[in-house]
């Protein structure tokens, strides 16, 4: 039994003319499971992974690679977005791939590292193999982070691979939020807003905008094949400043302690980066 909820407010529109800007937002929930477990970064030497075009120190996770932002000092994010296009994912070109569950998930939130509360949303594309068969479900989620995710229904936001998917997150103070999910190749959207702190056993779970991040995860230990991801428009402000990435440190994943890189970020531009899968390295 959960021993404390998130208090959303739910907003469903079935179609949108336009996108939102980074000043209006909104937010949904829907079904809970177990939430998933963020993970922080360690420093690694450049000449271990390539950063191509880039002589910023590139940054090691277990189960992340993406783009990690942090502020100018004595700031704080309050806002922030991106668009990512879904992959088409499967199961095979990987030595050892057996029945069972494959994941990889996509996001965009807003602080939690290199700890903290993290304000999160993104599409989780899972496989469910057995034998010959195989399914691919792309499942859409948002979540107050260390709180449960909640996932959302098909009834209210679908997805498949190829859409494009944009997420935008603003937050006023440390303990309201809102979010907006939109499938821009749909044309539907997703709003919730976040009006009421937000308390756990332990006290308040309070946002900080430590930071901002654009993340391909392992939720599992079978991570999905994927093609090439591209992130873009990738921006976030402050009541001060408006950030691209010039200044942000790009990620790979490292599962393995022989250091083997599963998957790795490099820059294209100010505000895009792609992630590159490596099977063979899996």
């Amino acid at each position: 039994m959960k021993l404390w909820t998130v208090p959303w407010t739910v907003f469903y529109v079935s179609s949108v003319l336009s996108a939102p800007n980074i000043d209006s937002l909104g937010h949904t929930a829907a079904q809970a499971f177990p939430s998933r477990h963020g993970s922080l970064a360690k420093r690694l030497d450049t000449s271990l992974v390539s950063n191509t075009g880039s002589s910023r120190v590139t940054e090691v996770s277990r189960n992340w690679a993406g783009v990690v932002l942090h502020p100018p000092e004595n700031e704080a994010f309050d806002a922030m977005t991106g668009q990512f296009t879904l992959p088409l994912v499967s199961t095979l070109d990987t030595p050892g791939r057996v029945n069972g569950s494959y994941v990889v998930s996509l996001w965009i939130g807003i602080g939690g590292s290199p700890k903290g509360v993290i304000f999160q949303s993104g599409i989780d594309a899972r496989i469910t193999r057995l034998g010959d068969q195989v399914s691919v479900e792309y499942v859409p989620w948002l979540e107050w982070f260390p709180l449960e995710t909640e996932y959302i229904s098909d009834e209210l936001f679908s997805a498949s691979a190829g859409d494009v998917i944009e997420v935008v997150i603003t937050t006023s103070g440390t303990s309201q939020g809102f979010l907006t999910l939109l499938n821009l190749s749909t044309r539907k959207t997703y709003y919730v807003d976040l009006n009421e702190p937000v308390t756990s056993p332990n006290g308040p779970l309070l946002i900080t905008g430590n930071s901002v991040e654009w993340i391909v995860e392992n939720l599992e230990s079978r991570l999905a094949v994927f093609e090439t991801l591209t992130f873009t428009k990738c921006v976030a402000s402050t009541a001060q400043d408006t950030l691209t990435l010039d200044s942000a440190h790009n990620m790979a994943m490292v599962p393995h302690r022989d250091g083997r890189v599963v998957a790795q970020a490099n820059f294209v531009n100010q505000t895009s980066f792609q992630v590159t899968y490596d099977g063979s390295r899996a």
